[in-house]
């Protein structure tokens, strides 16, 4: 297992210390340790799950200072605190630090106070021999996962949460790591009662080392967030003709590994979410978002659909508000499209044009497949719509009417079959 701050407090050189505060953090993994013993702490560059050294020498006379320290350590994302020498440096513990530290949730481990013969080079090796020891044990493949779990977890939650300060030391860390990325897939399963777990996320990350793709994973809200370089995207600082050609065919890497990431989940019913080009980490935030939003329209309207784009989640969320609306008179408009396909409530004609349109990209072949029909019987249907509604449905601008009319329609019928049961 991992090693937690709990574990910490069996070494030799802390088996003596007494935990006075943030108890319910005790089970953080820590990474690495790291000394502040400087007042420009703010301006250091921080790796999250780290265990803090120090003394608070450069806050020995300002309670408050030593409370902001804590928090911006919690912020970013240090796990724990040992305190050296606090009877003769700090002449005893302040309550406010104490009911700080059990705010944050941010354990603080206090050493003999008048033991001026502790030094921090003993607690340094105990940690990181620990450490090091762990993670050459040998572990599976998910408990090698849970190592670097709570890193990567803290960079994707910095992320896609978006609540940071840029000047933080921890913000910093974040876009400098995020930088490294230039797309991410959201994998969520179809079933909303269906939830991805860690296990899942171990090997599929298994798969993505393997594959030699730059990556870091993390299961948020049920799905499995997955951010990583594409490795056929070569440099950032390309010519433009290269990355020109990388838009015509900006799915190529993710389709190409996509049934490997299945494989690894284990679950066949499962959407992913692509998003490419990344260049700015607000857009990974801006992304997750969108897919958690427009989760129940993108399962109604393209219920066919393995691979989901931004395009798709976009015109999802214009679905929903279109739908939500129920005086709309554009949403009365294009639903009145479908009026001549819908006589005798016969049905076919239209879910046959969802089929074509929306699951199969406008492929017969493809239609034919998912309808499991004779694609000359597709053909003949499309026939027939077209006489019907009197237009070329392939025809602009009438195919993008004909287009958000069907997907409003399979919307609307998701929802009074899910009012009915």
């Amino acid at each position: 297992m991992s090693v937690t701050v709990r574990d910490c407090l069996n070494l030799p050189s802390l088996n003596s210390g007494k935990v006075v505060a943030g108890e319910k953090g005790l089970d953080s993994i820590v990474a690495s340790v790291s000394v502040l013993e400087f007042d420009d702490y703010e301006d250091n560059f921080y790796i999250p799950n780290g265990m803090i050294i120090t003394s608070f020498y450069c806050a020995k006379d300002d309670v408050d200072e030593q409370c902001r320290i804590i928090r911006h350590c919690k912020k970013s994302g240090d796990v724990g605190l040992i305190l050296f020498y606090s009877d003769v440096i700090l002449k005893g513990i302040d309550g406010r630090l104490i009911e700080t530290a059990d705010e944050c949730n941010f354990p603080i481990i206090v050493l003999r106070g008048d033991d001026m013969g502790l030094v921090y080079s003993d607690v340094i090796a105990d940690i990181m021999e620990e450490v090091i020891t762990d993670r050459q044990s040998g572990r599976n493949p998910e408990m090698n996962f849970k190592d670097g779990y709570s890193w990567e977890k803290s960079l994707i939650s910095g992320i896609l949460d978006g609540d940071f300060d840029r000047t933080d030391g921890f913000a910093r860390n974040v876009i400098l790591s995020a930088s490294e990325f230039d797309s991410m897939i959201v994998i969520t399963c179809r079933g909303s009662e269906t939830c991805l777990t860690t296990g899942q996320c171990a090997r599929v990350k298994k798969y993505l080392d393997n594959a030699g793709i730059l990556h870091v994973a993390d299961v948020k809200n049920g799905d499995i967030v997955i951010m990583a370089r594409n490795p056929d995207s070569g440099s950032r600082a390309e010519g433009a003709g290269k990355a020109t050609h990388r838009r015509r065919d900006r799915n190529a890497w993710s389709e190409e590994h996509i049934k490997g990431i299945r494989d690894a989940c284990g679950v066949g019913d499962i959407v992913f979410s692509v998003f490419e080009n990344v260049t700015d980490v607000e857009e990974y935030g801006h992304g997750y978002r969108l897919v958690c939003k427009t989760r129940e329209e993108v399962m109604a309207i393209f219920p066919q659909r393995e691979m989901i784009s931004l395009s798709h989640l976009r015109f999802a969320a214009r679905c929903r508000l279109l739908s939500d609306d129920e005086e709309s008179r554009d949403s009365e408009a294009l639903l009145k499209i479908l009026e001549p396909l819908m006589s005798d409530n016969d049905r076919e004609l239209a879910e046959t044009l969802a089929a074509y349109m929306l699951d199969a990209d406008f492929e017969v072949k493809r239609a034919a497949e998912l309808m499991y029909m004779h694609r000359n019987t597709i053909l003949y249907r499309i026939r027939k719509a077209n006489i019907l509604l009197n237009e070329d449905i392939h025809g602009w601008p009438f195919c993008h009417e004909l287009y958000s009319a069907i997907a409003l329609w399979r919307l609307k019928n998701e929802r009074m079959k899910r009012v009915k049961t």
